[in-house]
């Protein structure tokens, strides 16, 4: 979807509320699109805004449902029986995390071209 961005300025923020994803933590990647969801009258940099929220919350969801998994395939172990399972769901939850550097990188830079990129497998909290 390419809308009208407006200035550079407007360009550069959108930039900076997908690159803020990649931020460490769980709570600190959705301060920044939040807070200038709310700060802004812009439409564009309010869409842009939606998308990255979307992914992380949506991130987050999926974040969770794998360390609950990995809590789990721990406790199987003492069983002896989760010794497959915890390295796979380890795997899986680093593979989330590269997933959303790569998406955010993707996004910023669909930013900066004046489309807003639909984060794949990103539930539509936001619309």
């Amino acid at each position: 979807m390419t809308t009208k961005t407006g200035s550079n300025d407007i360009k550069i923020i959108s930039i900076i509320v997908h690159l803020s994803g990649i931020l460490s933590g769980l709570i600190l990647p959705l301060i920044v699109p939040l807070a200038i969801l709310i700060a802004t009258e812009n439409k564009y940099l309010k869409l842009q805004c939606k998308k990255a929220l979307n992914w992380q919350i949506s991130l987050f969801i999926y974040m969770a449902i794998t360390g609950i998994l990995i809590a789990i395939s721990v406790l199987l172990m003492i069983l002896l029986i989760g010794f497959i399972l915890a390295p796979i769901f380890g795997l899986l939850l680093f593979l989330l995390y590269v997933v959303n550097i790569i998406f955010s990188i993707i996004a910023a830079i669909k930013a900066n071209e004046g489309i807003a990129w639909e984060y794949p497998f990103s539930i539509p909290f936001l619309k």
